[in-house]
């Protein structure tokens, strides 16, 4: 079983948050002086359908080995993913739209070890977290030590160093 984070490793954030600059429904809040974060923002108006993407909308954010790394993994493959439910199942809908059985877990503002913990047991077998932040990915070591942690770098970056580190999705086992 393969536990995914979304954006940053399915999903190109930073060329979509450029995207978000020019949309004419949020192009504000990137100048505008706000108290709440973009993504907060984001999420209040998703959550009340101020905002919404349409069906493959957001495809072309997906990195390249994503679609056909899913395909050929199916119901091996979860993608828990953190912030706002709402707006996150947006984006992962509109996104691997066309894609059948995408699972996915919402985390919300928890850590991820805390969250997989009470879940993971229930997959079985072999298990693989990857993820591009480091503070994930010690939360899933603490929580989940049976899990295989893997960093990705989609960036090229060096990255944490206390795990192995990708570049593409390919590179997993």
């Amino acid at each position: 079983m393969y536990f995914l984070d979304f954006d940053r490793t399915l999903f190109d954030t930073n060329a979509f948050i450029e995207s978000l600059r020019v949309r004419p429904e949020t192009e504000s809040l990137f100048t505008d002086e706000a108290n709440m974060s973009i993504a907060q923002t984001l999420g209040r108006m998703s959550e009340t359908g101020a905002f919404s993407f349409s069906a493959g909308e957001l495809s072309r954010f997906v990195y390249p080995d994503v679609p056909e790394f899913l395909r050929m993994l199916g119901n091996e493959a979860t993608i828990v993913t953190s912030g706002n439910p709402v707006f996150q199942q947006m984006k992962i809908a509109s996104a691997l739209a066309g894609i059948p059985r995408i699972s996915a877990l919402y985390v919300g503002d928890e850590p991820k070890g805390p969250f997989l913990a009470l879940r993971h047991a229930s997959y079985g077998g072999t298990q693989i977290f990857t993820d591009d932040r480091p503070v994930e990915l010690e939360s899933v070591a603490e929580h989940c030590p049976s899990i295989r942690l893997f960093e990705i770098r989609r960036d090229g970056t060096l990255g944490d160093g206390r795990w192995p580190i990708i570049h593409s999705l390919s590179e997993l086992p």
